[in-house]
């Protein structure tokens, strides 16, 4: 199997500039890529690209029935190439595509699209001898190189066959049952023309799967009957005798047994299951029905698959016309269909459970599926974060390419925004702020950063009750939305509050904050503090608000500084040092030079719980940030002592 590895896009449409690199979980399988931004970002020009390149690949793989012909019997391009995809004012322009195998095979697909002139030096920078040099024309070129020789090999086709590569488009549909635009003829389950070697019969393009599924389908449950009543002909001379009453019973008992073992039937019903959200199974009608195929719900209710809703219809078409694609004799089970599935506009037509439930359920029943979709909804992107973790999704940003993640999506903050303006945040925040508490509180970012905290405060602190009440673990930019709102109100701000942000991009949202930067700054930098102690602030007037950004040890000193701002990548778990993390992280290179660190596994819950087991010696570079919160404590303390007098006095 060939998986998306690079993709390179330079001068096009919106998109000036963008690497991008696909990432492998820890067992080897593709992580769902997510690309988000506004219209007019480039989301369509990127997939554009790599659906064009899956179109020349196939054709070059030797299928003859990719696109159309022109007259002259030439194959068209899926994408037309040249000025219309130029950016304004740039002079050329490139888009290449690099698929690499997932076992031990050297030989990569390629393809690249460009117009304009590029000199040798140029073109290695770019594509570092992935993708051959095409020499420097300066018309339009389109190239793809598949196997490293021609004709391409049969193992090249195998991949096309027995693989799933498809794009399910932004104007996808299925037909509603009630319009009156005729029906597919079921009874006619299949064509009866051959299939040809040259021919893929599997459109790359898919707008109404649903309708082509429906027939797929009926021709899986006739193999079954096919198969079953050839072991019936082996058995008895059946085509010369009639058959007893008792042996028909026998046959159609044999023909069902036989339609629900077969592994198609099998996994078509376990797709329906979860996108129902119920135990579900497909069923056949008599043939003089209206509709023959329907299915089950718990084996009591018969519906029509014409009365589905268009959510359901079109999850349900997406996810059987992927099993069709990857359908043949040796797939067994879900877990093992392998492709690559573009879905543009992932959200489109889905009611919220299907966007951060169902769809996330369906995609995780093939992990071996490159899912790469763009969407619009922030609520999608966080039923994917729940359902594989943070750091098994690559959440990327357009027309910049940086990787994001949900909660620093614009459109999350937009509809955040609105959300903070009614009256239900209002009175949620109202209430939040009556809740009685005899501690601070501290707010944190991330998932493990209350249990990391708490367990050096144990082991560093012996016998020391732990002072804080903790909440939050949301990111910074939703703590920025947060402070806005006690800004508004801070009179009612009665318990102290400290905010504890990773130094990562919390750079750039804590220094807009500070009263130096804005006329309306909220924060005042609390002087004489360095970067390793942890930089610290108040907010003006003596509020009992503050702010801390997370301590930084001499050996991560590269990862994050006051430079880098947003580019920083560092996190709670850093304050380990290398020898106590071992394995559980590891080092990756990133585009333009730099590296990050990537927790090995699940998530970063699990690698928490591993951490706190260590021994107390193991948390010693949390020393400063305990110092630090023992350093706001101490007002804190002087200040509720005094109110404590005051309302014994009173």
């Amino acid at each position: 199997m060939k998986y998306l590895n690079n993709l390179t896009i330079i001068n096009t449409g919106p998109i000036e500039k963008i690497e991008f690199v696909a990432e492998f979980d820890a067992s080897g399988n593709p992580k769902p890529i997510i690309f988000i931004g506004k219209n007019g970002s480039g989301k369509t020009i990127l997939l554009s690209t790599l659906v064009d390149a899956i179109h020349e690949l196939a054709r070059a793989a030797g299928f003859n029935d990719i696109t159309e012909h022109d007259k002259g019997g030439l194959a068209k391009y899926f994408r037309v190439s040249g000025g219309s995809l130029l950016k304004s004012g740039a002079t050329y322009y490139v888009c290449g595509v690099n698929f690499e195998s997932d076992e031990n095979d050297s030989n990569n697909w390629t393809y690249f699209d460009k117009s304009g002139v590029f000199q040798a030096n140029e073109w290695e920078a770019v594509f570092h001898k992935k993708i051959p040099y095409p020499g420097n024309s300066s018309g339009n070129d389109k190239q793809v190189n598949i196997a490293k020789t021609r004709p391409p090999s049969d193992e090249d086709k195998a991949i096309f066959r027995d693989n799933t590569f498809c794009l399910f488009p932004a104007n996808r549909g299925e037909t509603p049952f009630w319009q009156n635009s005729g029906t597919i003829n079921l009874d006619q389950i299949s064509d009866g023309s051959h299939a040809f070697s040259n021919e893929l019969r599997k459109p790359i393009v898919c707008t109404t799967a649903l309708q082509s599924c429906t027939v797929w389908l009926m021709d899986t449950i006739l193999d079954s009957l096919a198969k079953s009543y050839q072991q019936r002909i082996e058995q008895t001379n059946f085509l010369r005798r009639s058959v007893s009453p008792e042996e028909q019973n026998t046959i159609i008992n044999r023909l069902i047994t036989n339609i629900e073992s077969l592994p198609t039937f099998n996994m078509a019903n376990q797709i329906l299951s979860v996108v129902l959200g119920a135990k579900a199974r497909f069923a056949v009608l008599n043939r003089k029905s209206y509709k023959r195929l329907c299915f089950t719900i718990d084996d009591k209710i018969f519906l029509h698959i014409s009365q589905l809703s268009h959510g359901q219809a079109s999850l349900l078409g997406i996810f059987l016309t992927i099993l069709k694609y990857s359908d043949s004799d040796n797939l067994q089970k879900l877990n093992d269909i392998k492709g690559v599935v573009v879905i543009d506009e992932a959200d489109a037509g889905l009611h919220i459970e299907h966007q951060t439930e169902i769809l996330p359920n369906l995609m995780k029943l093939m992990p071996k599926v490159q899912f790469i979709l763009t969407t619009h909804s922030p609520l999608l992107l966080l039923g994917l974060e729940k359902k594989y973790g943070s750091d098994n999704i690559q959440v990327v940003s357009l027309p910049d390419g940086k990787k994001t993640n949900a909660e620093e999506f614009s459109e999350f903050q937009s509809a955040y925004q609105t959300y903070s303006e009614t009256l239900s945040f209002k009175a949620q925040f109202d209430q939040m702020l009556k809740q009685a508490t005899n501690k601070p509180i501290l707010h944190v970012e991330g998932e493990t950063d209350e249990t990391l905290i708490k367990a050096a405060w144990e082991k560093l602190r012996v016998g020391r009750p732990f002072p804080f009440e903790v909440r939050g673990k949301v990111s910074c930019k939703n703590h920025t939305h947060y402070l806005k709102e006690l800004k508004h109100q801070q009179h009612k701000v009665v318990t102290p509050n400290l905010f504890l942000w990773d130094f990562d991009k919390a750079f750039d949202q804590w220094n807009s904050l500070l009263e130096p930067k804005k006329s309306n700054g909220f924060f005042m930098e609390i002087p004489d503090r360095s970067e390793r102690q942890g930089l610290m602030f108040q907010a003006k007037d003596n509020n009992p608000i503050y702010g801390a950004l997370l301590p930084i040890p001499s050996f991560r000193e590269d990862l994050a500084n006051r430079e880098w701002g947003g580019n920083s990548r560092m996190f709670i778990e850093l304050l380990f040092d290398d020898i106590c993390l071992g394995k559980l992280i590891k080092k990756i290179i990133t585009p333009g030079g730099g590296y990050e660190y990537k927790v090995v596994g699940n998530s970063k819950t699990d690698l928490a719980k591993k951490l706190t087991l260590l021994p107390s010696k193991s948390f010693i570079h949390f020393e400063p940030l305990l110092a630090m919160l023992e350093e706001f404590l101490l007002p804190v303390k002087q200040k509720m002592s005094q109110d404590a007098d005051s309302n014994q006095t009173s």
